[in-house]
């Protein structure tokens, strides 16, 4: 198994850090900061790098975004006559240009040692939750930020509503506000709310014409009643 290089000293930036690593058999050095990594054989090089590094990291300025995205359907069998399915996913998160691309970071952020699971169903849940000096927050926002892949080819402006093509639906970006948000909300819970009324239908007869008339086929008839049949 090969070993993670060890810390061989840290570079800082006001009151952002980063730590540069050297491997000892390959002699090279190399620093992981923001979602980026460089390594190099030479220390002055990682240096320069790890400090312009924390520099733009630090000056980053946040945009929150709101992620609208649907599941494939079943990916069991091709034949969607035999299998289909659909549900609707939303998340929220912060984006930023680090001055080459883009980066995403939680939307909450904890101090260390806290963790909070993430995602649509996280609602209510924010930064007033957790207060943190703003310095702590932008090294928090920083620590957990990766590549914003769904961005890479739009440049340094975003352009919404920024869609993501891929696989059988698309993803959906937009500018977070708290209405958008409450709106997505609102279906969801609509959805949810149909599907607990489906779950019901499907156990009778009756439920049954109901479901069929909503589709606009033909009424299905009781099973006991060969005159229909």
């Amino acid at each position: 198994m090969a070993r993670r290089p060890k810390k061989f000293e840290s570079v800082k930036h006001g009151t952002f850090e980063a730590d540069i690593r050297l491997d000892p058999e390959s002699g090279r050095f190399s620093c992981d900061y923001g979602g980026q990594e460089f390594n190099s054989t030479s220390l002055p090089d990682v240096r320069k790098w790890a400090w312009e590094r924390l520099r733009a990291m630090s000056a980053l300025e946040w945009t929150p975004i709101m992620e609208v995205n649907f599941n494939a359907e079943d990916s069991r069998v091709n034949n969607l006559v035999n299998c289909s399915n659909l549900e609707i996913y939303i998340e929220r998160f912060h984006a930023a240009w680090d001055g080459k691309r883009w980066v995403k970071t939680p939307w909450v952020v904890m101090k260390s040692g806290h963790f909070m699971c993430s995602g649509p169903n996280t609602s209510d849940m924010d930064q007033e939750n957790y207060p943190m000096p703003p310095e702590m927050l932008a090294q928090q926002r920083i620590a957990r930020s990766q590549i914003f892949y769904a961005a890479e080819k739009i440049g340094n402006v975003m352009k919404f509503p920024l869609i993501e093509e891929g696989g059988r639906h698309p993803t959906y970006y937009v500018p977070f506000t708290e209405e958008r948000w409450q709106t997505m909300v609102g279906i969801i819970e609509k959805l949810r709310e149909l599907r607990a009324r489906i779950h019901t239908m499907l156990s009778t007869t009756d439920g049954w014409n109901q479901l069929a008339a909503i589709a606009g086929v033909k009424l299905l008839t009781a099973p006991d009643d060969p005159a229909k049949s």
